[in-house]
């Protein structure tokens, strides 16, 4: 799965990140499917907007999700999202895919939850944008990438 938010596109401009760009282009190559799942909300001009940006940036994707409007409410974005993200991971692993890799800038963005914590104060401790990481557990490689612009 793969966040938009600050690992495709930065958040502050829209400027495209090209070199995950590039990455996610190749995993289609590869034969891989592309699942991008966002905490972006999931209004029909949001939807509308993200696979408008998502096509401009030649972005490939075989499944877009948005996170529900209601479930933006928590106190507690972080677990909100991870809640949230991990949930549509499952999801896709349910339905009959596999999923091999996670690509993000947020912890929720990464799996498995129960590492969740450890991994917050590990590698996100003061969410700094320039900090990266591998991780893999569970046949599962995830990835923080940092905010770089090119």
């Amino acid at each position: 799965s793969v966040d938009i938010d600050d690992t495709l596109i930065r958040s502050k401009d829209s400027t495209p990140i090209k070199c995950m760009i590039d990455l996610v282009k190749d995993m289609r190559k590869r034969g891989m499917k592309i699942a991008i799942i966002t905490a972006r909300p999931d209004g029909k001009n949001q939807v509308s907007w993200t696979k408008d940006q998502l096509e401009e940036h030649g972005i490939p994707f075989d499944k877009l999700v948005l996170m529900p409007r209601h479930e933006r409410r928590s106190h507690n974005w972080d677990d909100a999202v991870g809640v949230y993200k991990e949930r549509e991971r499952m999801n896709l692993v349910r339905d009959g895919g596999k999923l091999v890799l996670t690509l993000g800038d947020g912890p929720g963005d990464h799996q498995p939850r129960s590492k969740y914590e450890y991994l917050k104060k590990k590698y996100f401790p003061h969410k700094s944008k320039e900090d990266r990481f591998v991780y893999f557990s569970d046949n599962i490689l995830s990835a923080k990438m940092p905010c770089v612009y090119n």
